[in-house]
């Protein structure tokens, strides 16, 4: 029998039919689905009743409410709490998946102690081995004893202050992004200290943002978006990228990288020369201000910052001193603050349009609060301040950070034979480089007080606890009380067995000082001076409520500037002074490129791209599929460049900062200003993500890393 091609064409296609309607298929099918949904890491729903509960995401200071669903008491869906004070039911993608926090691939289980001198190696050791190695190492050190709080304004933060404060050489560190936001940095421009700043969106109708994320992830930005939408809000947003706040903002001026501050100097220039400045400012030398800002010319702005001098002409004309605009640089999760003198710059155009007063308020000081406790005792400063090789032992807890610290500058800090010890749930980022790693509680498993962000009126939300921490979770407050009788050292102000007690003894102090407001979503504002008792205050937090603290009574934006030598009353705005030899400020250009690198590498991402502990291994979709963030292994280039520098993006391409290098592949965006690499932090961890990380290409004797000069070469 002949059997010619025809047939066996026919042969195969009626075998492909037959197969289609076989089971086979749709069994492969099945068993590959079960397959991949029973992974070991992944969490297997309990059988139980169904119930919804409020809460607060720890992740990063936007504090954001919550609405959790629960599966027998366990977490399996979370979602924006509607109505919630100053959130308005947004969430990022990071708070989106918390609740999957727990059963992250890299969580640690037992304490940690490095092995060998290389690469990541760690062997299970016991508590008390930790305990008295680390206070060994306390005892034994010639160098400085620090504890880098990642969250400043927690209860923990007074714990950790006052334990030490039982020894000399001390200090606590705090990430450049908390020390460096907008509102401290405005405050350190007084002469007479002016106490805690924070922005009232209730009263701002304009904001001035430089590169501020102000939609997506500063402070409120669900409160602000809706503000917008509802015409009560104008946002002018200056940056050299089209991020999600440049896109939805009312006007969008892309500038070239980095000079955030000629803009803001040219903006005051324009304020001063046409009589729009607050009569409630006033310099005891003001003729020596202008001269220092009379060189940024429109000419000498457009040179800088590509910003014309129309454009410039229309954002000034916008602003007037009537004390309702305010402006804020402050800086991105993943890549960092701003410089300091450029964010100087950018707050001294609160001053000169009258912000202080009336858009930016001073909030006032708690007594007895735990979470301030030896604040006169030890000294609070930013990590890139700390001398080099200065720092004997370092705790490090970042785990509810919300913001990125690159390791080489940290690295640079601790002295030769430095101990570093980790406090992380999940064993990534900087805990990889740690001699010691101590398992404290992921989101969701234990109780978190959760401060709100340094720009806005002091508040405090409560994630709660769903799911058991597990035996082998480390309370902090134990670890200090533990360490403290190695040492013999004694707290007062925030002695206490366990986290927990240690947030009922804030409650009590914010109780008995009567101060503030509580919000309940769905409910009326309640008074803290009305509520019964300290446990009331705990049951409205623990349904979603949110405490923020009063702001003093707005000054009048009419008040004459108060002169050097007047008395000075509660009332009148504090008198600013020269900030930081501010002549030689305005006289600086913003930085060049180094020599060798003819690009600049911008560094960003949202919580989610600053450190494993913040990213749910299950958030694929949102994140890792939709390409709504650049990703650390892709360049996003604009097209002119592709083109001038012969980039294929079809290869791999090596992008190399003074500090080291990183392979990529090109992808072309015109929304990436030419000559500018674009690229996204990637969090570390032993699974699923291991690429290089763009935020440890920084320079270790630098103060920011949103911007790196670079160059790209064939890989």
């Amino acid at each position: 029998m002949k059997v010619s091609r025809r047939d066996m064409l026919m042969l195969l296609g009626g075998g492909a039919v037959g197969t289609i309607f076989s089971p086979i298929p749709w069994k492969l099918l099945r068993d590959s689905s079960v397959w991949t949904q029973n992974w070991p890491w992944i969490p297997v729903p309990k059988r139980g009743a169904a119930a919804t509960a409020a809460s607060a995401c720890p992740l990063c200071p936007s504090a954001c409410g919550v609405r959790v669903r629960t599966i027998g008491g366990r977490p399996v869906m979370v979602a924006g709490l509607p109505d919630a004070p100053g959130q308005r039911g947004a969430l990022c993608a990071a708070g989106s998946g918390v609740h999957q926090l727990p059963w992250h691939p890299d969580r640690v289980r037992t304490p940690l102690r490095r092995v060998g001198g290389g690469s990541p190696g760690f062997e299970p050791a016991s508590l008390e081995d930790a305990v008295g190695a680390i206070a060994a190492a306390i005892r034994e050190t010639q160098g400085t004893v620090a504890i880098l709080d990642g969250r400043p304004g927690r209860v923990l933060g007074g714990a950790y202050r006052e334990f030490l404060s039982g020894r000399a050489d001390t200090c606590v560190l705090v990430p450049p992004s908390a020390v460096r936001a907008s509102m401290p940095v405005l405050r350190k421009l007084h002469t007479r200290d002016p106490g805690p700043l924070a922005v009232d969106l209730d009263v701002v109708d304009t904001i001035v943002g430089f590169s501020a994320p102000l939609l997506d992830g500063w402070g409120q930005p669900g409160l602000v978006q809706q503000r917008m939408h509802e015409g009560r809000l104008r946002l002018f947003q200056f940056e050299a990228v089209q991020s999600r706040t440049a896109l939805m903002a009312d006007r969008w001026i892309p500038i070239t990288p980095g000079t955030e501050r000629a803009v803001a100097l040219g903006l005051a220039r324009m304020l001063i020369r046409s009589g729009r400045v607050s009569p409630a400012f006033g310099y005891a030398d003001f003729k020596a201000f202008v001269a220092a800002y009379e060189p940024w010319t429109p000419r000498r702005v457009f040179e800088v910052a590509g910003v014309d001098e129309a454009t410039l002409t229309e954002v000034a004309d916008a602003l007037a001193p009537t004390g309702r605009v305010v402006a804020i640089g402050g800086g991105d999760p993943a890549g960092g603050p701003l410089p300091f003198e450029d964010e100087a710059s950018i707050q001294v155009l609160n001053l000169l349009l009258g912000a202080m007063g009336q858009a930016v308020k001073a909030q006032r000081p708690l007594a007895d609060d735990p979470a301030d406790a030896a604040s006169d005792r030890v000294a609070t400063r930013d990590l890139c301040d700390v001398p080099d090789g200065s720092v004997g032992v370092l705790i490090a807890d970042l785990a509810m950070a919300g913001a990125t610290v690159p390791w080489p500058i940290l690295a640079r800090k601790m002295a030769p034979q430095g101990l570093l010890v980790s406090l992380t749930p999940v064993l990534a980022d900087l805990a990889l480089h740690a001699q010691w790693v101590i398992p404290t509680a992921p989101a969701f498993t234990a109780a978190h007080d959760c401060p709100g962000h340094p720009d806005l009126p002091r508040s405090l939300r409560l994630a709660r606890g769903f799911t058991p921490a597990g035996d082998e979770v480390v309370d902090p407050v134990d670890l200090l009380n533990r360490l403290g009788t190695a040492l013999g050292i004694e707290r007062q102000a925030t002695v206490a067995d366990a986290l927990d007690d240690m947030m009922a003894l804030r409650l009590r102090a914010l109780h008995r000082a009567g101060d503030g407001t509580v919000f309940v979503a769905g409910k009326d504002p309640v008074a803290m001076a009305e509520i019964d008792s300290p446990e009331d205050v705990l049951s409205m937090l623990r349904a979603g409520g949110c405490w923020r603290t009063a702001l003093a009574a707005a000054a009048s934006a009419e008040e004459p500037a108060v002169e050097a030598g007047d008395d000075q009353t509660e009332t009148a705005p504090p008198r600013p002074a020269m900030p930081f030899a501010l002549e030689q400020v305005a006289a600086k250009d913003s930085g060049g490129l180094v020599n060798g690198f003819q690009m600049y590498l911008i560094v960003g991402g949202g919580v989610e791209r600053t450190a494993g502990v913040a990213r749910s291994p299950i958030l694929s979709k949102v994140d890792q599929e939709s390409g709504l963030r650049p990703f650390a292994n892709v360049a996003r280039v604009n097209p002119a460049t592709v083109a001038s520098h012969g980039l294929r993006p079809n290869r791999r391409w090596r992008v190399s900062t003074p500090q080291g290098a990183i392979t990529m592949r090109i992808e072309p965006d015109p929304t990436v200003p030419p000559g500018a690499i674009l690229a996204g932090a990637e969090p570390q961890g032993a699974l699923p993500w291991n690429a290089g990380n763009p935020v440890d290409l920084a320079a270790p004797d630098g103060k920011t890393w949103r911007l790196l000069p670079a160059s790209i070469t064939e890989a």
